[in-house]
């Protein structure tokens, strides 16, 4: 029931075709052409890396449980029930499959039995990337600067995105050690933002992906709202003045910023001083000196008409942020990755992955939540798999990440199943079965961390964040209390839910958890193509007949 889109771009951007002619005939002798060809080679080799890898690790207790865990993800795969993110279709089971080792690039791993952290040295694909998240800034000190540098290119040539906070480096004009004064936050992120243009992610695809954030106190805090701003207006000049115009055109690509989102980071304070018409003081990074004082209210004004203009800068609620974070202890969350769907510790990564919600409804719009439930834990071990089986770009993330077994299990192609539904999409009736469906699969991607957690141990930093960890699980389950259950028609799914979320409490708190997130949100490009997320909702709900 492929479409035809849907078959296109899975053949163009992840079956692997390979250019070397020793490894033209490794997949000749698997596939009986010198390529991938079929989405069952491409399923094939990410369903046997990530199944090996978890009888290494333990996972499964017999080998029939294994070839249950195998099965599973392959009809959902198949049937596109869901997706893994890009960099799992990119690099996955390449070696272990056909015995492709890749390029030397640079990976790093760590091993789950020592902790140990070493740098991969025969190819990229013996130990591929997986996680498309990142989150990573650079300390005040030049050599940290321009090893970022670094880091952010081994994260895009490998289909990653990366997101980072700026407002710790020191502000244009401020003293350097030396006597000089520094070029500012700014001046460093256009060097940033200009190496991710050199790269697109995954060495065949879009140009990368970044975020960048300050919070509202920097001294450049302005000029950073307004730099996109200015950057669109010279590339429209260019295109008035006869440039090429365009994403990729001659004009837009040689002004800055424009592979990058930008965030500004506004706490509680920011909106009392906003709400009393009051100033915002603008301080030196390092000295706390009060370099300039701002009204709230123009830099919200100067933000949203930027949002309105070009679409940036978004927004990030600082103080709602660090409140929901489950692991204060370690650190508190500076940035997210460029989507902003990914929260966490500088050093950390996420690995993604998007249920299909359409395929676990009839035509009706009768929402099989039971099996969905079932797909929710099935692929929340295989993301847990990917923490300890993949490889990492940057070496301090090689080591921290596993540590807090980060995951991300999310849902695509909500608005068509509205549709079959007949749910107006910005309604009360839309927003109460988001709700339902969204506390379904985090409850479970929680239930299922726990009980892994149970066998396997909880993630490294667990114990020190005990407390407030499971003070946010509960204030998950305290938000039951707000959906509008009036609304929701399936009669059963309250109590069910709430059931659920007991059983997450009860046992994390005899366990732990084995993963500090367990889902996210995110916005579904490649791989909403790849399940069908284009037109499988929309011609059942019209009632439309083709001939596909």
């Amino acid at each position: 029931t492929w479409n035809d889109l849907s078959a296109r771009v899975v053949a163009s951007k992840y079956f692997f075709r390979p250019s070397k002619e020793e490894w033209k005939e490794k997949l000749k002798a698997k596939t009986g052409r010198d390529y991938e060809f079929s989405p069952t080679h491409l399923f094939d080799r990410i369903i046997k890396f990530i199944s090996d890898s978890g009888q290494r690790l333990n996972y499964f207790k017999t080998e029939k449980d294994k070839e249950i865990f195998e099965d599973e993800l392959r009809y959902m795969l198949i049937h596109q029930m869901f997706a893994f993110n890009s960099p799992v279709n990119f690099n996955a089971g390449l070696y272990d499959m056909y015995g492709v080792p890749g390029s030397p690039g640079i990976n790093y791993v760590r091993d789950p039995e020592t902790n140990e952290v070493t740098k991969i040295r025969n190819g990229c694909y013996i130990k591929p990337q997986s996680h498309a998240c990142f989150i990573l800034g650079a300390e005040d000190s030049l050599e940290s600067i321009l090893e970022h540098c670094k880091d952010e290119g081994a994260i895009f040539a490998n289909g990653s995105g990366i997101g980072q906070d700026i407002s710790n480096l020191r502000a244009k004009g401020e003293a350097l050690s030396s006597g000089g004064v520094s070029s500012g936050a700014l001046s460093w992120f256009e060097l940033w933002d200009r190496v991710a243009s050199m790269i697109k992610s995954g060495g065949k695809t879009r140009r990368a992906a970044r975020m960048t954030v300050m919070k509202y106190w920097h001294p450049e805090i302005m000029d950073f709202i307004d730099c996109k701003v200015k950057s669109d207006k010279k590339g429209l000049d260019l295109v008035l003045s006869g440039y090429e115009g365009g994403f990729e055109g001659e004009a837009f690509t040689t002004v800055p910023f424009q592979n990058t989102n930008i965030s500004v980071r506004l706490d509680d304070y920011f909106f009392e001083q906003l709400k009393k018409n009051g100033y915002i003081e603008l301080r030196e990074v390092k000295t706390g000196k009060v370099k300039e004082k701002v009204f709230a209210d123009e830099i919200l004004k100067r933000i949203s008409y930027g949002g309105w203009r070009v679409g940036d800068p978004g927004v990030q609620f600082e103080t709602t942020i660090q409140d929901w974070h489950t692991c204060p202890n370690s650190g508190i969350i500076n940035a997210s990755n460029p989507c902003s769907e990914y929260m966490h510790l500088d050093g950390t990564s996420c690995n993604l992955a998007s249920i299909n919600l359409l395929k676990y409804t009839d035509l009706k719009g009768n929402f099989d939540h039971r099996s969905f439930r079932s797909a929710s834990r099935t692929i929340a071990v295989a993301e847990d798999i990917l923490n300890d089986a993949s490889s990492y770009p940057v070496e301090i993330i090689a080591k921290l990440s596993p540590e807090f077994r980060t995951i991300g299990l999310g849902y695509a192609n909500l608005g068509a199943l509205l549709m079959r539904k007949g749910l107006p999409y910005d309604s009360e009736e839309a927003r109460a079965f988001a709700a339902t469906i969204t506390a379904i699969m985090h409850g479970e991607a929680y239930r299922t961390s726990a009980e892994m957690s149970e066998a396997l141990g909880p993630f490294v930093h667990y114990e020190i964040n005990k407390e407030p960890m499971q003070r946010v699980i509960e204030k998950h389950r305290q938000a039951l209390d707000n959906i509008k259950w009036d609304l929701v028609k399936d009669e059963g799914l309250k109590a069910e839910i709430y059931r659920l979320w007991d059983e997450v409490l009860n046992l994390g708190a005899r366990y732990g958890y084995r993963n500090a997130q367990a889902t996210v949100l995110a916005p579904t490009g490649t791989i909403a193509i790849q399940m069908g997320c284009d037109t499988t909702g929309v011609e059942p709900a019209l009632g439309l007949v083709t001939n596909k």
